[in-house]
């Protein structure tokens, strides 16, 4: 559905349609994200797929913070990007890029910097790309060791969720329109039909 996050990615070697339209072949969404091949496993399984989910998520806290829900977010591989690359794109303009470190998690100490033990977690020093703080990427047997000092730790489904998120935000007047404030009138005006009048 529209609503719930964004379609499925495409995956490796798959058949296109005999006969594209026009339409679909210059049609350029609002927001997207591409994938490198290595993360194409993140949105496996379409919608339950971890990334799609958490994409969603975002969407409806969006919608609760910003009282504006993001377009649906179309998520595809590029294999011109590294394994374990992605990009956000603001109507098809790259806006975003991070690259992940495989077999890791993101562990974030609330104070920033690299926290207490940082050493015995055999994290790796990096970045969160969401909020640019520092960072550990630490293996996934050492992920409760890292909570259990303090430190948040999040998968890579949830990094570029959130990393999607934040880019959003900072561009939300980019992403709502004249289409996007037709669709807003339209909802408000079964509920308050004289309101928006008014305002029109």
């Amino acid at each position: 559905a529209a609503e719930a996050a964004a379609p499925a990615a495409k995956t490796p070697g798959a058949q296109a349609p005999a006969k594209d339209s026009l339409e679909a072949l210059l049609k350029v969404e609002p927001l997207s994200v591409e994938v490198g091949l290595g993360l194409v496993k993140l949105v496996e399984g379409g919608q339950n797929s971890p990334l799609l989910r958490r994409i969603a998520g975002i969407r409806r806290q969006m919608a609760s913070d910003l009282g504006y829900m993001l377009p649906p977010v179309r998520v595809t591989d590029n294999l011109q990007l590294k394994v374990g690359e992605y990009i956000v794109l603001l109507k098809g303009a790259e806006i975003a890029r991070f690259e992940l470190v495989p077999n890791r998690e993101l562990a974030i100490h609330p104070g920033g910097g690299a926290g207490p033990s940082a050493a015995a977690l055999e994290g790796i020093p990096g970045t969160d790309p969401a909020f640019g703080i520092p960072a550990l990427w630490v293996p996934p047997e050492k992920s409760e060791d890292a909570r259990s000092l303090g430190y948040t730790v999040v998968d890579h489904a949830t990094v570029i969720a959130t990393h999607l998120g934040e880019t959003a935000k900072q561009l939300a007047d980019q992403l709502l329109g004249r289409v996007e404030l037709q669709h807003l009138l339209e909802v408000f005006s079964r509920t308050n039909p004289k309101i928006v009048d008014d305002i029109v």
